[in-house]
């Protein structure tokens, strides 16, 4: 009979505990990051963010539009308008992931030039969510209250430099 070396078993535990909690850390004060794996989830599970946001961001008007899930997707639209003018508005669907979720993204300028190429997206994959803040890796979205949505991106500047830009929504009528 092979005799177990429970100093190695423990070292084996920590070594993949601290690899998955490493994976998933915050990046910024409201957003996650890394490359471990998500839990499970279901677009179901995000039914919340349904609805039509609004709220001031990046010098103008922010509105944001979730559809209910259906179809095994919840569909979603952003626009930015800076007085008159739209600036740039973006496509987002919460869709499957194998046993999880991810969110991915278009955006667009305001005659609908692409920025992506043709069949480009870009992917936030799910992480980790609570009863009112769901994280994807580099974007966090939260429920503040029932009329009150914050959503919080990472945004990557020069090198290794990170920052965070928030969007704070109030529910529209």
């Amino acid at each position: 009979m092979r005799k177990i070396n429970l100093g190695f078993l423990m070292a084996i535990f920590l070594l993949v505990t601290v690899r998955f909690v490493a994976a998933q850390e915050f990046i910024t004060e409201h957003v996650k990051g890394g490359d471990g794996p998500g839990d499970h989830a279901t677009v179901d599970d995000l039914a919340w963010i349904a609805g039509s946001w609004s709220g001031d961001a990046l010098g103008g008007i922010a509105e944001e539009v979730w559809s209910e899930p259906s179809g095994g997707t919840m569909l979603g639209m952003f626009k930015l308008t800076q007085g008159e003018e739209t600036v740039f508005s973006e496509l987002m669907m919460i869709v499957p992931d194998g046993e999880s979720i991810k969110m991915i993204l278009k955006h667009f300028d305001a005659d609908l030039t692409g920025w992506e190429e043709k069949d480009e997206v870009e992917t936030f994959r799910f992480l980790s969510q609570t009863e009112t803040v769901v994280y994807f890796d580099g974007l966090t979205v939260e429920k503040v209250d029932e009329g009150h949505l914050s959503i919080y991106v990472v945004m990557h500047g020069d090198g290794d430099s990170v920052s965070e830009l928030a969007f704070h929504y109030s529910a529209v009528n």
